[in-house]
């Protein structure tokens, strides 16, 4: 069993594992941790955990593809439930506004009447 090392990020402790890679490989290796700011070490991890995709039709890319159209019409449900409320809120408010109006017409009708009358 290889030797332990720190708790990672995601809760688990980390086992020790050496490779040997070709000088262009490290380099290689090197060069796409650094584009995503990651050391080699969580480079590999991710790459394993299928977090991040080397193939762009890989079944990886296709999940977190899927993964964000699930989430994106979830939120789309939101927003035109949203809508839905904000509309019925918008009739209540028509509703309000022209019994006021009416109202407002009435009082105005029968000031006019009074002011007549003197």
């Amino acid at each position: 069993m290889s030797p332990r090392a720190s708790s990672g990020a995601r809760g688990e402790n980390r086992d020790k594992l050496n490779l040997t890679v070709t000088p262009t490989a490290k380099a290689n290796l090197s060069v796409m941790a650094s584009q995503r700011n990651l050391s080699v070490s969580e480079l590999i991890e991710q790459i394993a955990r299928q977090e991040i995709s080397l193939n762009p039709g890989s079944k990886v890319t296709e999940r977190i593809l899927g993964e964000l159209v699930v989430e994106l019409e979830d939120q789309l449900a939101d927003i035109e439930e949203e809508i839905q409320l904000l509309q019925r809120k918008r009739d209540r408010l028509k509703g309000r506004r022209d019994r006021f109006t009416r109202m407002f017409t009435e009082i105005q009708q029968q000031l006019s009447e009074q002011s007549e009358e003197r």
